[in-house]
């Protein structure tokens, strides 16, 4: 399975998920909202952030008042606009990622 993996640029990640290896910028962002904080302004609100995983830039972060989707979707449609679509993003199982609504984000 490991020359099979080797052969197709896949890598063995924590021993049990095959992840394919991250050769050009903008080939895969990663995005993740960060735990509830305070802001200098005193607004309760959720980080989220959006990267570039080959080149480590940070692409997008931006200020969350809640979970919902809504406010996360004008967040990737400008870095669309600004860097172009990744081959895939990578996101955790929560909110706003997750949803029972029909189309998700």
């Amino acid at each position: 399975m490991t020359e099979l993996a080797e052969r197709y640029g896949i890598s063995w990640k924590s021993g049990y998920a095959l992840v394919r290896r991250v050769e050009v910028p903008n080939d895969r962002w990663t995005a993740d909202v960060k735990r509830q904080c305070w802001t200098q302004d005193q607004i309760y609100g959720y980080p989220l952030t959006v990267a570039d995983q080959q080149a480590r830039f940070l692409l997008s972060c931006h200020g969350l008042r809640s979970v919902k989707g809504e406010e996360a979707r004008p967040v990737f449609e400008r870095a669309f606009r600004e860097y172009w679509l990744p081959r895939a993003i990578r996101t955790a199982n929560g909110p706003p990622f997750v949803t029972r609504a029909l189309c998700g984000l």
